[in-house]
């Protein structure tokens, strides 16, 4: 084994058996607790995904970048084009 695959393998199990791994939530709050580190913010979902956009961005995708108040509409889609 060279020390790359070493180095994967090792990341593999902290990830997905370790502190990070999906069923170690208790596990993290203890780090974090012991740490003396804040408690984690659990945060509402957001109900879509543009709405995400506008959260995390600051602005709304569908915005028109021209006049800032039309919402960009899909009217035709346009084939690929090959050089």
């Amino acid at each position: 084994m060279n020390h790359d695959t070493l180095g994967f393998y090792l990341v593999h199990q902290i990830r997905h058996c370790g502190l990070l791994a999906a069923r170690s939530g208790k596990d993290l709050a203890r780090c974090r607790e012991l740490l003396g580190a804040p408690p984690a913010v659990v945060r509402e979902k957001d109900p879509s995904w543009d709405q995400a956009f506008e959260r995390l961005f600051g602005s709304h995708l569908l915005l028109c970048p021209a006049c800032h108040t039309g919402i960009l509409v899909r009217v035709c889609a346009l084939p690929a084009v090959r050089g």
